[in-house]
Protein backbone atom coordinates (compact mmCIF):
# COMPACT_ATOMS: atom_id res chain seq x y z
CA UNK A 1 0.00 0.00 0.00
CA UNK A 2 1.27 3.45 -0.55
CA UNK A 3 1.35 6.25 1.89
CA UNK A 4 -0.04 8.64 -0.31
CA UNK A 5 -3.46 9.48 1.09
CA UNK A 6 -5.14 10.78 -2.20
CA UNK A 7 -3.64 6.98 -3.80
CA UNK A 8 -4.98 5.07 -0.90
CA UNK A 9 -8.64 7.16 -1.00
CA UNK A 10 -8.45 5.73 -4.98
CA UNK A 11 -7.54 2.46 -4.36
CA UNK A 12 -10.54 2.73 -1.93
CA UNK A 13 -12.84 4.11 -4.17
CA UNK A 14 -11.78 1.46 -6.59
CA UNK A 15 -12.54 -1.69 -4.23
CA UNK A 16 -15.50 -0.19 -3.02
CA UNK A 17 -16.58 -0.15 -7.13
CA UNK A 18 -15.63 -3.37 -7.90
CA UNK A 19 -18.02 -4.47 -4.45
CA UNK A 20 -21.01 -2.75 -5.46
CA UNK A 21 -20.60 -4.31 -9.05
CA UNK A 22 -20.45 -7.69 -7.19
CA UNK A 23 -23.44 -7.21 -5.11
CA UNK A 24 -25.30 -5.87 -7.65
CA UNK A 25 -24.45 -9.22 -9.99
CA UNK A 26 -25.25 -11.24 -7.27
CA UNK A 27 -28.50 -10.08 -5.99
CA UNK A 28 -29.38 -9.58 -10.22
CA UNK A 29 -28.93 -13.50 -10.25
CA UNK A 30 -31.08 -13.83 -6.91
CA UNK A 31 -33.75 -12.11 -8.30
CA UNK A 32 -33.59 -13.39 -11.69
CA UNK A 33 -33.80 -16.82 -9.85
CA UNK A 34 -37.44 -15.75 -8.51
CA UNK A 35 -38.41 -13.81 -11.64
CA UNK A 36 -37.20 -17.53 -13.72
CA UNK A 37 -39.57 -19.54 -10.88
CA UNK A 38 -42.68 -17.03 -11.23
CA UNK A 39 -42.17 -17.50 -15.18
CA UNK A 40 -43.13 -20.81 -15.36
CA UNK A 41 -46.38 -21.79 -14.58
CA UNK A 42 -45.25 -25.14 -12.37
CA UNK A 43 -42.59 -22.63 -10.13
CA UNK A 44 -39.85 -24.68 -11.42
CA UNK A 45 -36.30 -22.84 -12.33
CA UNK A 46 -35.97 -25.10 -15.63
CA UNK A 47 -38.40 -24.15 -18.55
CA UNK A 48 -39.28 -27.60 -20.30
CA UNK A 49 -39.57 -27.38 -24.79
CA UNK A 50 -40.49 -29.62 -27.08
CA UNK A 51 -37.91 -31.17 -29.21
CA UNK A 52 -38.11 -28.57 -32.29
CA UNK A 53 -38.38 -25.85 -29.75
CA UNK A 54 -35.13 -27.35 -28.07
CA UNK A 55 -33.36 -27.90 -31.76
CA UNK A 56 -34.15 -24.18 -32.36
CA UNK A 57 -32.90 -23.09 -29.35
CA UNK A 58 -29.28 -25.27 -29.91
CA UNK A 59 -29.38 -23.42 -33.12
CA UNK A 60 -29.99 -19.79 -31.06
CA UNK A 61 -26.99 -20.66 -28.73
CA UNK A 62 -24.84 -21.51 -31.05
CA UNK A 63 -25.11 -17.84 -33.60
CA UNK A 64 -25.36 -15.97 -29.45
CA UNK A 65 -21.72 -18.01 -28.78
CA UNK A 66 -20.98 -16.95 -32.03
CA UNK A 67 -21.69 -13.06 -31.83
CA UNK A 68 -20.05 -12.90 -28.55
CA UNK A 69 -17.27 -14.53 -29.79
CA UNK A 70 -16.61 -12.06 -32.28
CA UNK A 71 -17.30 -9.18 -30.26
CA UNK A 72 -14.48 -10.06 -28.07
CA UNK A 73 -12.33 -10.72 -30.92
CA UNK A 74 -12.90 -7.29 -32.01
CA UNK A 75 -12.05 -5.90 -28.17
CA UNK A 76 -9.28 -7.81 -28.05
CA UNK A 77 -7.79 -6.12 -31.36
CA UNK A 78 -9.37 -2.55 -30.01
CA UNK A 79 -6.82 -2.79 -26.95
CA UNK A 80 -4.20 -4.09 -29.13
CA UNK A 81 -4.57 -1.43 -31.47
CA UNK A 82 -4.62 1.07 -28.19
CA UNK A 83 -7.54 2.85 -29.94
CA UNK A 84 -9.49 4.77 -27.39
CA UNK A 85 -13.19 4.09 -27.05
CA UNK A 86 -15.42 6.08 -25.17
CA UNK A 87 -16.54 3.20 -22.68
CA UNK A 88 -14.67 1.19 -19.21
CA UNK A 89 -13.30 -2.18 -20.11
CA UNK A 90 -16.28 -3.34 -17.62
CA UNK A 91 -18.72 -2.43 -19.78
CA UNK A 92 -16.59 -2.99 -22.73
CA UNK A 93 -17.20 -6.93 -21.74
CA UNK A 94 -20.62 -6.65 -21.05
CA UNK A 95 -22.07 -4.76 -24.17
CA UNK A 96 -21.10 -8.39 -26.08
CA UNK A 97 -22.40 -10.39 -23.18
CA UNK A 98 -25.98 -7.94 -23.68
CA UNK A 99 -25.64 -8.40 -27.68
CA UNK A 100 -25.65 -12.45 -27.53
CA UNK A 101 -28.15 -12.60 -24.95
CA UNK A 102 -30.53 -10.61 -27.46
CA UNK A 103 -29.39 -12.77 -30.57
CA UNK A 104 -30.39 -16.09 -28.72
CA UNK A 105 -33.74 -14.30 -27.54
CA UNK A 106 -34.49 -13.01 -30.83
CA UNK A 107 -33.67 -16.12 -32.96
CA UNK A 108 -35.62 -18.52 -30.20
CA UNK A 109 -38.94 -16.13 -30.87
CA UNK A 110 -39.20 -16.01 -34.30
CA UNK A 111 -38.09 -19.87 -34.80
CA UNK A 112 -41.19 -20.26 -32.40
CA UNK A 113 -38.75 -21.53 -29.28
CA UNK A 114 -39.12 -18.73 -26.75
CA UNK A 115 -42.24 -19.86 -24.93
CA UNK A 116 -41.84 -23.28 -23.17
CA UNK A 117 -44.32 -25.68 -22.65
CA UNK A 118 -44.80 -24.57 -18.63
CA UNK A 119 -44.14 -21.11 -19.07
CA UNK A 120 -46.56 -18.66 -17.91
CA UNK A 121 -47.25 -16.22 -21.11
CA UNK A 122 -48.68 -13.55 -19.00
CA UNK A 123 -46.62 -13.51 -16.18
CA UNK A 124 -43.34 -13.13 -18.46
CA UNK A 125 -44.30 -10.24 -21.01
CA UNK A 126 -44.93 -8.32 -17.52
CA UNK A 127 -41.62 -9.53 -16.09
CA UNK A 128 -39.70 -8.24 -19.39
CA UNK A 129 -41.55 -5.05 -19.87
CA UNK A 130 -41.00 -4.24 -15.96
CA UNK A 131 -37.07 -5.03 -16.08
CA UNK A 132 -37.57 -3.38 -19.85
CA UNK A 133 -39.03 -0.01 -18.46
CA UNK A 134 -36.57 0.33 -15.36
CA UNK A 135 -33.34 -0.39 -17.11
CA UNK A 136 -34.58 2.21 -19.80
CA UNK A 137 -35.64 4.81 -16.93
CA UNK A 138 -32.57 4.27 -15.18
CA UNK A 139 -30.26 5.00 -18.33
CA UNK A 140 -32.91 8.33 -18.75
CA UNK A 141 -32.13 9.40 -15.65
CA UNK A 142 -28.25 8.97 -15.57
CA UNK A 143 -28.24 10.82 -18.52
CA UNK A 144 -30.87 13.58 -17.28
CA UNK A 145 -28.09 13.89 -13.97
CA UNK A 146 -24.91 14.09 -15.93
CA UNK A 147 -23.97 10.13 -14.94
CA UNK A 148 -24.50 8.72 -18.24
CA UNK A 149 -21.32 10.46 -20.08
CA UNK A 150 -18.95 11.95 -17.92
CA UNK A 151 -15.22 13.42 -19.29
CA UNK A 152 -16.70 12.09 -22.78
CA UNK A 153 -16.88 8.61 -21.47
CA UNK A 154 -19.97 6.79 -20.98
CA UNK A 155 -20.67 5.78 -17.57
CA UNK A 156 -21.42 2.21 -16.48
CA UNK A 157 -25.84 2.74 -17.11
CA UNK A 158 -25.02 3.11 -20.57
CA UNK A 159 -25.22 -1.08 -19.75
CA UNK A 160 -29.11 -0.13 -18.46
CA UNK A 161 -29.84 1.68 -21.71
CA UNK A 162 -28.92 -1.69 -23.56
CA UNK A 163 -30.46 -3.94 -21.65
CA UNK A 164 -34.07 -1.77 -21.85
CA UNK A 165 -33.45 -1.76 -25.51
CA UNK A 166 -32.75 -5.58 -25.36
CA UNK A 167 -35.91 -5.40 -24.23
CA UNK A 168 -37.83 -3.92 -26.59
CA UNK A 169 -36.12 -5.72 -29.49
CA UNK A 170 -37.78 -8.61 -28.04
CA UNK A 171 -40.57 -7.14 -27.89
CA UNK A 172 -40.60 -6.17 -31.34
CA UNK A 173 -39.18 -9.53 -32.29
CA UNK A 174 -42.25 -11.11 -30.21
CA UNK A 175 -45.11 -9.06 -32.44
CA UNK A 176 -43.70 -9.88 -35.75
CA UNK A 177 -43.60 -13.67 -34.69
CA UNK A 178 -47.01 -13.31 -33.37
CA UNK A 179 -48.46 -11.65 -36.20
CA UNK A 180 -46.95 -13.77 -39.05
CA UNK A 181 -48.44 -16.55 -36.96
CA UNK A 182 -51.47 -15.37 -37.19
CA UNK A 183 -51.33 -15.25 -41.00
CA UNK A 184 -50.02 -18.64 -41.57
CA UNK A 185 -52.67 -19.96 -39.26
CA UNK A 186 -55.60 -18.14 -41.35
CA UNK A 187 -54.06 -19.70 -44.78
Amino acid sequence: GSNDPKERKEDMNTNWYGRGITMGIVVGLIIAVFILKAMNKDNKMKTEYDEMQEKVRGKAYKYAFWTMAAFETLMVIIEALEIKVPFSGFTLHVIPIIIAACVHAVYSVMNGAYIGLNTNVKTTIVAMVVIGAINILVAILAFANGFMIKDGMFGDQFLNLLIGLMFVIIGVATFIAKKKNAEAEEE
